[in-house]
């Protein structure tokens, strides 16, 4: 039977671990029967204080559990992306409904990447076989597009390691400090605000 106690020490060990703590698959199950279990015998309590102890103590279990779902389920959306990248990604610890979530997740976040880089790559295809002139060569619109593209990024230094992200590009990120990157303007102005980055001047 869970109880408070030892959901706050899982909790604790959450918080501690960047990775997923070893639950029981019926964590979540057991801990709606302890709230049930709870709510039935506030009904029967008479004694008014000791009815709103019992009240207490679910709102209290009900408070604790939703912050260990919430830190687990940061960890394992964190863990989507490095699955698309075809790495290792461990999921022995999640439970099943959490596990349901991850596959979810990567399922429709490889769409998504898929849609957005189709797009983007049939676009571009268009506007090349358009844009040749009547010796085959890039027309001058080519030309100035790519320098539009070439001035939609900026360079920049990491001043502190960044956890890895998906950036404006729609490509996977991973930054350490004092590596010198390029990367979408919006996203550099974003973490230059955030104090992560230095933006760089180049001629």
């Amino acid at each position: 039977m869970v109880n408070l106690e030892d959901l706050r020490e899982i909790q604790r060990k959450e918080r501690k671990s960047d990775e997923l703590v070893d639950i029981d698959d019926d964590f979540y199950i057991m801990i709606g029967r302890r709230i049930s279990e709870l709510e039935s015998e506030a009904k029967r309590e008479t004694n008014q204080e000791a009815k709103l102890i019992i009240m207490d103590e679910i709102n209290s279990i009900r408070k604790v559990a939703e912050g260990i779902f919430e830190r687990r389920i940061g960890k394992i959306l964190r863990m989507a992306p490095l699955h698309l990248k075809g790495l290792n990604v461990e999921t022995d610890n999640m439970v099943s409904d959490e596990e349901a979530i991850f596959r979810d997740v990567c399922k429709n976040l490889k769409e998504g990447r898929e849609a957005v880089l189709s797009s983007i790559i049939s676009s571009n295809s268009d506007e090349l076989k358009e844009e040749k002139d009547e010796n085959g060569e890039q027309s001058e619109n080519t030309k100035e597009n790519f320098n539009k593209s070439q001035r939609s990024f900026r360079v920049a230094r990491v001043l502190e390691n960044f956890p890895e992200f998906i950036a404006t590009d729609h490509r996977i990120y991973n930054l350490n400090a004092e590596d010198v990157v390029c990367l979408p303007k919006k996203d550099i102005e974003i973490l230059v605000d955030k104090g992560v980055l230095e933006k760089l001047e180049v001629d």
